[in-house]
C-alpha cells in the first residue's frame, strides 16, 4: 500500500480481503459451459444387474459430499440432455447414477463416513488405460461399495486403483482409490451411485461441495431441481471437506479474528466467546465493517431473498436466487459495501453504484484493491483456463483447471 493511505483504511482493506477470501466463489457454479465434443460412445454398462429400482432421496442422508476434489465435468447421469442428446440418444444410463470424467489417476474420495463392505481389487487394468475384461466383476472392474449409517451404500466404479481394504472404516472425504476405466468403461470417468439396500439403486440427491470455503449444494446451485436435468459437460467443483471460519476484526485492534458461525442456529463465536446470534439456515456469513466506523460486525446473506442482514443495521435486500454475495469497499469511503455478483451474466449489483458487467458462467467474483489505491476492484477468475479479468486492467493468465483463486 502506498505510503499515503492511512494505517485504519489499511486494516480494514486488510480484514475485507480475508472476508472476501471466504465469500467470494458462491459462484463457481459454472452451469453453462460450452457443449463438450460428445464421446465415441457411453462409458460403460456400468453393472446393469443392480438396476431393478429406485426410490427418492432421504430427508437427510450421510453420503453427501462431492466424492472428488477440483473441477470436474459431469457426463450421463439418467439420460440427461446436454452434448446434443448425447445421453438421452443412447439411452446412458437408463437407471440413477452419475458419471464424472475424471482422468486416470485422479483421487476419489468417499461421499460420507462409512464401512467398505464391497470391492474388487484385481480386475485387469493396463497403464495404457485399456481394460482387456470389460465384464470383470459384472462391469463394474475394481469398485469400492461404503456402507453408511441411514442405510445407503455409495458405489464408486471403474477404478484404476483402490486404496482401502473390506471392513475398513472410512471418513468422509477420505481416499479411497483412483479413477480409470476398468470394467465396462470405454473411457476413463467415476460412475458414481447410491443403493438402499445394497442392489436397489436409490437418487443420490443433492450433494454438497466446498468452494472458497463456501458450502454449495449440487445440482440445485447449478439452477437445475434434479441430477436427471442437469446437462451433459456441466462443471463440478469442490476445494475439500474442511469448511474454514469467517475472519474478522471483530475487537477492532487492526488484525483478523477467527470465528465460528453455526448455520443451524445464527450463533457467532469469537476465540471462544459468543458474539451474537445473527443468521441461521440459508444465511451464509459475511462479517464485515458495514459502517466504516471501525470494527467489523457479523452480518449473513440469504440467496433464496436477497437479504442481507447486518448487526445494528436495518435489512436489506440486494441480489437474489443466482447472485452471490461479494462485499468491498467499492468506492474506498472505508466501509463495505453490500454487492451481488450474476453468476449468469457476470453482472455486479453494487450498493449506491451502478451495475457493471464483468465475467459471466464459468468465471468466479474475486474482488480486491489490486492496484493499491484504497478502492476494491472488481474482478473474475476462470478455472478452466486461468484468466484473470481485473477491472481497468490487462486480463493475466495465472493457474488453470484444478487451481483455484
Amino acid at each position: 500500500m502506498p505510503d499515503a493511505v492511512a494505517p485504519s483504511r489499511r486494516r480494514r482493506r486488510s480484514t475485507l480481503t480475508l472476508v472476501l477470501a471466504l465469500v467470494a466463489a458462491l459462484s463457481v457454479v459454472l452451469p453453462a459451459q460450452p457443449a463438450p465434443a460428445s464421446p465415441a460412445q457411453p462409458p460403460g454398462a456400468d453393472d446393469p444387474a443392480s438396476t431393478v429400482a429406485f426410490a427418492a432421496p432421504a430427508a437427510a442422508e450421510t453420503a453427501d459430499a462431492v466424492p472428488f476434489t477440483g473441477t470436474e465435468e459431469l457426463w450421463c447421469t439418467m439420460q440427461n440432455p446436454g452434448a446434443n442428446n448425447f445421453c438421452i440418444n443412447a439411452g446412458h444410463h437408463s437407471y440413477p447414477a452419475l458419471d464424472v470424467g475424471l482422468a486416470t489417476g485422479n483421487t476419489v474420495r468417499a461421499a460420507g463416513p462409512g464401512t467398505v463392505i464391497d470391492l474388487n481389487t484385481t480386475c485387469p487394468f493396463t497403464s495404457s488405460g485399456s481394460s482387456p475384461d470389460m465384464s470383470c466383476s459384472s462391469g463394474r472392474g475394481r469398485f469400492v461399495a461404503i456402507a453408511h449409517a441411514d442405510g445407503r451404500v455409495s458405489r464408486y466404479l471403474h477404478l484404476s486403483s483402490v486404496s482401502v481394504a473390506m471392513n475398513q472404516v472410512v471418513s468422509r472425504g477420505q481416499v479411497i482409490g483412483a479413477a480409470g476405466n476398468s470394467g465396462s468403461a470405454s473411457a476413463p470417468h467415476l460412475h458414481y451411485d447410491e443403493q438402499k439396500p445394497y442392489g436397489t439403486l436409490v437418487d443420490p440427491g443433492p450433494m454438497v461441495a466446498l468452494v472458497n470455503g463456501v458450502t454449495k449444494t449440487y445440482p440445485n446451485d447449478l439452477g437445475y431441481s434434479s441430477w436427471w436435468v442437469t446437462p451433459y459437460g456441466t462443471m463440478l467443483r469442490n476445494d475439500g471437506y474442511s469448511k474454514p471460519v469467517p475472519f474478522g476484526d471483530f475487537s477492532g485492534d487492526g488484525t483478523g479474528d477467527p470465528a465460528v458461525y453455526d448455520s443451524r442456529t445464527g450463533a457467532w463465536q469469537v476465540l471462544g466467546s459468543t458474539l451474537a446470534t445473527l443468521g441461521g439456515p440459508g444465511q451464509v456469513p459475511v462479517p464485515g465493517d458495514y459502517s466504516g466506523a471501525g470494527p467489523s460486525v457479523p452480518a449473513t446473506y440469504q440467496s433464496a431473498t436477497g437479504t442481507w442482514r447486518v448487526q445494528g443495521a436495518g435489512n436489506v435486500v440486494l441480489g437474489g436466487p443466482g447472485q452471490v454475495p461479494v462485499p468491498g469497499d467499492f468506492d474506498g469511503d472505508g466501509a463495505t459495501e453490500r454487492a451481488v455478483y450474476v453468476t449468469s451474466t457476470g453482472q455486479w449489483k453494487v450498493e449506491g453504484a451502478g451495475n457493471v458487467t464483468l465475467g459471466g458462467p464459468g468465471q468466479v467474483p474475486v474482488p480486491g484493491d489490486y492496484d493499491g489505491d484504497g478502492v476494491d476492484e472488481r474482478a473474475t477468475y476462470e478455472p478452466r483456463t486461468g484468466i484473470w479479468r481485473v477491472e481497468g486492467a490487462a486480463d493475466v493468465t495465472l493457474g488453470g483447471a484444478g487451481q483455484i483463486p
